[in-house]
């Protein structure tokens, strides 16, 4: 009989864990969204520095970081653009108190590459030329707390598993791509 309570208990508490994970999970969002509104309506008061990007794609691309205007200089977002022949990616990443809490990913795929004129699509067989109104955009949406990934909403809004160890890896390298940016601007 012991054995079965035991059992129960256990059941019981491991559901009343997984609930406050959850609470705090919830409590954690809206503090990060909230942060991400303060950052995103104070953008005109920042002091912005820019650095060209070449080794991550092959069009290159552009970081700008935002810093609040005070003594600490405090980073508060990170803008990348990223361009290729067939899409760009932005990025934004934001700051609370040097640690990145969110990313803001948007990937755009061209229809075809960005030199593909008339005269590739002749050469080529082909149908179409480049139409930048035929690009497909997708979005994610990470937040972390702690530097560790707690949530990954994708292109649905719908969240990606975290258990997935491939998925925790990509959270991972999207701090460590955040710390590389930030370490980059403080250069300038």
């Amino acid at each position: 009989m012991f054995g079965k309570q035991h059992l129960v208990s256990l059941v019981l508490l491991l559901l009343f864990k997984a609930s406050l994970f959850s609470q705090s999970t919830d409590s954690l969002l809206k503090t990060i969204r909230v942060k991400y509104q303060t950052i995103k309506s104070n953008l005109k008061n920042y002091d912005t520095v820019t650095v060209d990007i070449w080794e991550q794609s092959t069009e290159g691309g552009e970081a700008t970081g935002y810093y609040k205007k005070d003594k600490k200089r405090e980073l508060k977002l990170i803008k990348e653009n990223l361009f290729g022949e067939t899409g760009k990616v932005e990025y934004e990443y934001y700051f609370d108190n040097s640690r990145l809490i969110f990313i803001f990913e948007k990937r755009h795929k061209y229809n075809r590459p960005i030199y593909w004129d008339e005269k590739h699509m002749k050469e080529s067989n082909d149908i179409e030329i480049f139409d930048p109104k035929k690009t497909i955009i997708t979005e994610d949406r990470y937040y972390f707390y702690q530097e560790k990934i707690i949530r990954w909403l994708n292109n649905e809004k719908k969240e990606v598993d975290l258990l997935v160890v491939t998925n925790v890896k990509i959270g991972e390298d999207l701090v460590a791509d955040a710390n590389k940016l930030r370490d980059e601007l403080r250069k300038r």
